[in-house]
């Protein structure tokens, strides 16, 4: 046992390291849960208690454990073997494929690393903590969809590595550093195509994309754009010169994204844009962008009651601010281009541009103005993080 025990401690050290790359990540998309299932992918530590090693035990490459919420602690069982109940607890995974599985509530989720489990008042509370490069796999898997090429897995490594690097902190108060919903960016964990997003990250290794002045950039992307990006200024308060308005040409044109349609009854759109100042709303008036973005629409026709066009777009559901209206009867007809806020990179027309031959680099400076890509030191992080 005692060997053992230097062994895990050897790897903790050396895991301790390279801690600074490692981030935690809320995992808020399972839900509320009581119990589930760990599988181990790969031998996994069980470490409990907020010192290192309170207690450690082990199970081997695809051994389960069940874990539960009791008494406001966290139990785990061993097949009919308890095994014991304490305040956190640690599983740490080990070997070339470090993954784990949870089953809840019939659905699978796969992670990479570690999984540490606390609790609240009446539910477990999950967190991945993962290496920074294994979490962009795990975006990834949450933001490409069926988009699997090369060159564009590599613009979503970038793009999502620079993300994350502006965002971190963003939970700190919490007790975590990323959430894995579309706030910070969707994170699904470990899927089938897990190698083909860990080549990405490796042939893109530490590169991120920062502005002239060495900041790094708010690297926003969408799903289409509808033929043309948007200003950042005509969506969001702020002008910022890499967030420039590019025409997209047709390399989106052919996405199941790029046309849509919806239609709302004509008194339910009035009394919602009228509620939104109170006021009673009898008619309407817009204000496009140079992309051809709805950037206002005004109320009754008057500039102090005045609603963005992404408030509209989020009012109403509505896929994107690039729309025009019919009115036929009771009803008015939406008939709209592209999907999401239409600021920096449009991923459908990235995969276009990946497709038709184009590098990552030259996808990525087309979307931002004006902007490096470079690799990102160790001493920088730990600048960013805290």
């Amino acid at each position: 046992m005692k060997n053992l025990f230097g062994l895990i401690f050897l790897g903790y050290v050396n895991a301790y390291n390279l801690f600074s790359q490692m981030i935690y990540v809320q995992l808020e998309q399972i839900g509320e849960i009581q119990q589930f299932t760990f599988i181990s992918k790969a031998k996994t530590h069980i470490t409990v208690g907020n010192s290192y090693p309170d207690k450690i035990f082990e199970i081997q490459q695809n051994e389960s454990v069940w874990i539960a919420f009791k008494d406001g602690e966290v139990l785990i069982k061993k097949g009919d073997q308890f095994i014991g109940l304490y305040p956190k607890v640690r599983l740490i995974t080990d070997g070339e494929d470090p993954y784990f599985s949870i089953l809840t509530n019939g659905k699978t989720y796969t992670y990479a690393d570690n999984l540490i489990i606390k609790t609240n008042r009446s539910n477990l509370v999950l967190m991945n903590e993962v290496f920074i490069e294994n979490y962009i796999a795990g975006v990834m898997a949450g933001e490409v969809g069926s988009k699997i090429s090369p060159e564009f897995l590599k613009v979503q490594a970038v793009c999502s590595r620079t993300y994350v690097y502006r965002g971190l902190g963003k939970h700190r108060s919490e007790g975590f550093d990323m959430c894995d919903k579309v706030h910070c960016q969707a994170y699904k964990g470990v899927t089938i195509h897990q190698k083909k997003y860990q080549v990405a990250c490796h042939e893109t290794k530490n590169e991120i994309i920062t502005s002239k002045d060495g900041k790094l950039i708010d690297a926003v992307f969408y799903a289409n754009c509808g033929g043309a990006t948007a200003n950042s200024e005509d969506v969001w308060p702020n002008e910022v010169s890499y967030l420039r308005s590019v025409s997209d040409g047709a390399f989106c044109a052919n996405s199941i994204n790029t046309h849509w349609k919806k239609m709302i009854e004509k008194t339910e759109f009035l009394s919602s844009i009228g509620k939104y100042y109170s006021i009673s709303a009898s008619s309407y008036q817009f204000e496009r962008d140079a992309s051809g973005r709805i950037k206002y629409l005004l109320v009754n026709g008057k500039n102090e009651y005045k609603i963005t066009g992404e408030q509209l777009r989020r009012m109403f559901g509505l896929k994107s601010a690039r729309f025009s209206i019919s009115s036929q009867g009771n009803y008015l007809y939406f008939i709209g281009k592209g999907f999401g806020h239409g600021v920096g990179m449009c991923q459908d027309g990235a995969y276009g541009r990946s497709e038709a031959g184009w590098r990552y680099d030259q996808i990525i400076k087309h979307y931002y103005k004006d902007v490096e890509i470079k690799p990102m030191e160790i001493q920088e992080f730990q600048k960013w993080k805290y």
